[in-house]
């Protein structure tokens, strides 16, 4: 703490140099204000360093967990069409068969007249 001021100098530089000399746990002031030397890492969770392969592997959860949405999304939106066409195929096939039973009756309708014809003269 006791160095002189440098005028022009980058809080990145201040730090490794004061970390440097004071190690872990040091104080220093830049630009009026009071830092410590300790890595983030070490300010979280005092005498327990995180390795950053931590942060990786969160990384690729949160990729993972991305793609499980994605594939969640993907499913869903085929199952919505499947329903979709199941609908269209039930409602040409219900149209089909209301067709056939029309005609089938315009048919009766027709033979019965005939017949009816046929037996007044």
């Amino acid at each position: 703490m006791g160095r002189a001021k440098q005028p022009h100098i980058s809080f990145g530089k201040k730090f490794a140099m004061e970390r440097e000399a004071q190690g872990a746990g040091g104080k220093f002031t830049w630009k009026d204000q009071e830092y410590t030397t300790n890595y983030a890492e070490e300010e979280k969770s005092p005498g327990k360093l995180k390795p950053k392969v931590k942060r990786k592997v969160k990384k690729k959860a949160r990729v993972e967990a991305r793609t499980a949405r994605k594939t969640k999304r993907t499913e869903a939106r085929t199952a919505r069409k499947t329903t979709r066409k199941n609908k269209r195929t039930a409602m040409k096939t219900a149209r089909k068969q209301s067709r056939t039973t029309k005609r089938t009756a315009r048919k009766q309708a027709r033979t019965t007249r005939k017949t009816a014809r046929k037996s007044s003269y």
